[in-house]
């Protein structure tokens, strides 16, 4: 599956300033020639039909002729072109839908139309470089064993700087909406970065597809939703096993002066990623809970109980190791800050003994005309002496403190 990367935001935000609530926006060139995939599944209890990389009017068509027992999913990908969205028109979608269909940072909600049913969510996957990070590190170290003394150095710094942490976190949302008569579900994924829906399609296509049948699009549109769930649970479970390094780590080398504040830093940072999908995610199915659609079947309430039960222990999880997290960046900050106040300790032991040194120096640098103590002949080994008597008994004193 070809990957586009999602604009920002920001951009977004941009583009859309001062328009009316509503107003489509003008893509650019760039993404109008993105491509545009629709892929269709017509099922029942008893059979389903798959129809890959179909057009448009292929689709109209099987929505025309869709048996009275059977039910549709259109799974879209890529940027919408201009005929889809007139074809969404004329399905009753309303303009703020059809805006926050082109909104990369869109925050899970469901909205309850006239004609329609409208559910955001976020899709959120992991990928790690844990191999690549770890060939990578061991290769620098042996680099770094057999290299000379002048090139060791900048081949070290390297290896530090591939300390970095061996996670990203990709994100996107995924639109449902369920079309009037609820027999024909549309999900929409803008912007294709890695698609995780395979799962349901093999289930509708390989399973039992009872309860597929019965409850209709509403029971696709929660399994979708369920499928997504677990990947959050994958997600938190790369995120526990990397805590779990950087605690080893940590207590392998406390000392260690290559620290991981820039890696803790990260690691806090996609914890609070998760958070902030998993929350809103909440409130979503709470308000699928609430009756604030009508439409939703009775039969489906227990599964969206329990997929409530799922996030909430989900919550749990990623509270505790961002709460981990933090205990661990303040350690570092600790031991970083004990190593630098070690070393100024350390700078001020010299200073107080030199101290007295330099000011008996001072005194007889001055270029006075009557000093006896210049024409005495063991004026300078007994000045010396001083010096090393007064270095020697303050060094024993500040051993003696610091004992």
């Amino acid at each position: 599956m070809t990957t586009h990367k999602a604009p920002r935001a920001r951009d977004y935000r941009r583009a859309k300033f001062g328009q009316a609530p509503g107003t489509p926006l003008v893509h650019t060139p760039m993404e109008v020639e993105q491509p545009f995939r629709l892929h269709a599944i017509r099922y029942s209890e008893h059979d389903s039909q798959h129809h890959p990389n179909i057009d448009l009017a292929s689709a109209q068509a099987l929505i025309h002729t869709l048996p009275a027992t059977h039910h549709l999913w259109l799974d879209v990908e890529g940027r919408l072109p201009n005929a889809f969205l007139s074809w969404l028109e004329q399905q009753h979608i309303s303009p703020l839908t059809l805006e926050d269909l082109q909104n990369p940072a869109q925050r899970p909600k469901v909205d309850h139309y006239e004609h329609y049913d409208y559910w955001v969510a976020t899709m959120l996957r992991v990928s790690r470089q844990e191999d690549a990070f770890r060939e990578q590190a061991l290769r620098e170290q042996a680099l770094c064993a057999n290299a000379r003394k002048g090139t060791s150095v900048a081949r070290q710094s390297r290896l530090m700087q591939s300390k970095a942490l061996p996670l990203t976190l990709h994100q996107e949302p995924l639109h449902l909406m369920i079309l009037p008569g609820q027999k024909v579900l549309v999900s929409i994924q803008p912007y294709c970065d890695g698609d995780v829906l395979d799962p349901v399609r093999q289930r509708l296509l390989n399973s039992n597809r009872q309860r597929f049948g019965t409850m209709g699009s509403w029971y696709l549109a929660y399994a979708l939703l369920d499928l997504l769930v677990d990947h959050y649970f994958v997600v938190w479970g790369e995120l526990e096993e990397t805590l779990e390094d950087l605690e080893a780590q940590l207590e392998g080398a406390p000392n260690q002066k290559n620290n991981l504040l820039d890696v803790l830093h990260q690691y806090k940072y996609l914890a609070g990623q998760c958070r902030r999908v998993i929350t809103p995610t909440q409130e979503l199915v709470n308000q699928l809970l609430k009756h604030e659609c009508q439409e939703v079947p009775v039969a489906l309430k227990p599964y969206l109980h329990d997929l409530q039960d799922h996030l909430m222990q989900l919550k749990d999880y990623v509270d505790r190791l961002f709460e981990a997290g933090n205990g661990l960046l303040d350690l570092q900050i600790s031991l970083h800050n004990a190593r630098a106040n070690k070393v100024m300790q350390t700078l001020t032991q010299v200073s107080t003994i030199f101290m007295p040194i330099t000011f008996i120096a001072s005194i007889y640098g001055m270029n006075f005309v009557h000093m006896p103590e210049l024409k005495w002949p063991w004026a300078y080994p007994s000045i010396l002496g001083i010096m090393a008597l007064v270095a020697a008994s303050m060094g024993v004193f500040l051993y003696r403190q610091n004992r």
